[in-house]
């Protein structure tokens, strides 16, 4: 069977299964600041990642989160939840949860940054060799999308295999730790941590 690489969209959102204690009088304004140091970083991982993409340069979201590190935390998580449960008005209600939603996902992707890291600038510097020619990695999609010859097009694909398989090492990794950092936020599995916050079926 071939080994394709895979990118996991991680769109989940993860709440506490605790109880919440009553909301603080401090503690919207406490959200509205965690908000703001939300989207500086948005900015920096965006511009980032487009930096590797677009130029090859190299990934370091991981330094990133770490300057970041107060802000996905269980606490923080408690905090909106806290907040959005003693709101009244509903569109400040459904701002909180589309929040809640971020910091639960950003919770999991910091963990799993210096894997995807490495993904990025794997990605960014391999390269694979076909008629005697080495290519960037990023660049055999369009020349297989736009190679006529079909048995060019099959030897373009399967020159991407070592490349692939390294890079479905470390997709294996991060689906590992998808798997357990659910668990730490009390759901049997990541998919199940899927279906019962995204509120519907997978299937």
């Amino acid at each position: 069977m071939r080994r394709h690489s895979f990118l996991p969209c991680v769109c989940l959102i993860a709440l506490p299964l605790s109880a919440c204690a009553p909301e603080q009088p401090k503690e919207p304004q406490q959200v509205d600041s965690l908000r703001l140091q939300a989207e500086d970083l948005i900015k920096a991982q965006s511009l980032m990642a487009w930096n590797s993409w677009a130029f090859g340069a190299r990934s370091n979201q991981d330094s990133l989160y770490k300057a970041n590190a107060g802000l996905f935390t269980l606490e923080n998580i408690r905090l909106v939840q806290r907040v959005e449960q003693a709101g009244t008005n509903a569109v400040q209600k459904k701002r909180l949860r589309y929040f809640l939603r971020y910091l639960a996902t950003e919770f999991i992707s910091k963990q799993n940054a210096p894997l995807t890291d490495k993904v990025s600038n794997l990605e960014a510097t391999a390269t694979v060799t076909f008629d005697g020619k080495s290519i960037p990695f990023r660049e055999v999609s369009s020349l297989i999308a736009n190679e006529k010859n079909q048995k060019r097009r099959a030897g373009l694909y399967i020159a991407l295999d070592p490349v692939l398989d390294s890079l479905n090492t470390l997709h294996r990794q991060i689906e590992q730790n998808n798997q357990r950092l659910a668990q730490e936020l009390g759901f049997p599995s990541y998919n199940q941590m899927a279906q019962e916050l995204k509120g519907f079926s997978l299937s």
